[in-house]
């Protein structure tokens, strides 16, 4: 039997009921334009359209049929990566508004799908990081998750029995959170059709191969990049003077991260060894 490079997402949509758009020709004036037109760039354009901004998406080649049809249909309230190492590198209250951001995107993206009536086969679900059995990995992977819990993480620890009777997997532990499965296909579908319907114009076979930018005439040539007035106005400016400066943009920083910014988690005390018994007397000898 043939093996067929189909991405599963993209296989299992009707060929026949799958959007086209038109290809970008000529020139148009807009305050916004995104390259790429997966799943992410088709929610941008909505949440940009939705808020009054006119908004223009550029995709080199169809509209969800790279990245997007290749995922794996998942949204995770958490990152694939170590929180304890993520707090001793950047501090304890930055590594904790991290998680807690992308915890709040994931519900909001799913409420989101939820509102426009997306039928991308939305389902709650929760997640396992399993460390393996009779490995050094199970007291780190304790470890990691002492860490969430004493930032005030709601992920819970399920010992080697529980993960065998609910996932049927030997392991040391594991850690379970929260999040949803879909169908990331779909979803860029559903999306894209409500970016349209808020004006936003979408193009596909509109490859991007040049963005013009100027360059500053100073040290280090750095580039200039252009906006729009009426770009400048969505976020109450009224021209490029008012933005932040990069003194006030790190003052900002400290204050919205706390003076604690730089805080990292308490290592563990090292047990000190103990100390080794004194020899034996030697025996008189007559």
């Amino acid at each position: 039997m043939p093996i067929r490079n189909v991405p599963l997402w993209l296989d299992r949509y009707p060929k026949s009921r799958r959007p086209s758009y038109s290809r970008f020709r000529g020139e148009l004036e807009t305050d916004v334009v995104i390259v790429g037109g997966g799943l992410t760039g088709c929610a941008c354009a909505w949440a940009f359209a939705g808020a009054g901004v006119k908004t223009i998406l550029l995709e080199a080649d169809s509209i969800g049929r790279g990245g997007t049809a290749e995922s794996a249909g998942l949204i995770r309230e958490d990152f694939d990566a170590s929180f304890r190492e993520n707090a001793l590198a950047h501090g304890l209250r930055a590594s904790r508004t991290m998680w807690q951001m992308m915890r709040r995107a994931s519900l909001d993206f799913s409420a989101a799908i939820r509102r426009l009536g997306v039928r991308c086969d939305l389902a709650s679900s929760d997640y396992l990081t399993i460390t393996r059995a009779y490995s050094g990995g199970a007291r780190l992977l304790q470890r990691e998750h002492q860490s969430r819990r004493e930032a005030g993480l709601e992920h819970s620890w399920l010992k080697p029995a529980a993960v065998n009777r609910e996932a049927a997997v030997e392991s040391g532990g594991a850690i379970r959170t929260h999040g949803f499965t879909f169908d990331p296909y779909r979803a860029c579908v559903g999306f894209a059709a409500a970016a349209s319907t808020r004006g936003a114009v979408l193009h596909e076979d509109s490859p991007v191969r040049r963005i013009r930018a100027g360059r500053k005439q100073v040290v280090g040539k750095p580039v200039l990049y252009k906006t729009t007035k009426d770009f400048l106005l969505q976020f109450g400016l009224k021209d490029l003077a008012e933005l932040p400066t990069l003194k006030e943009f790190e003052e900002w920083s400290r204050l919205a991260l706390g003076d604690d910014a730089g805080e990292t988690p308490k290592e563990e005390p090292k047990p000190e060894p103990e100390a080794e018994p004194p020899p034996p007397p030697a025996s008189e000898q007559s």
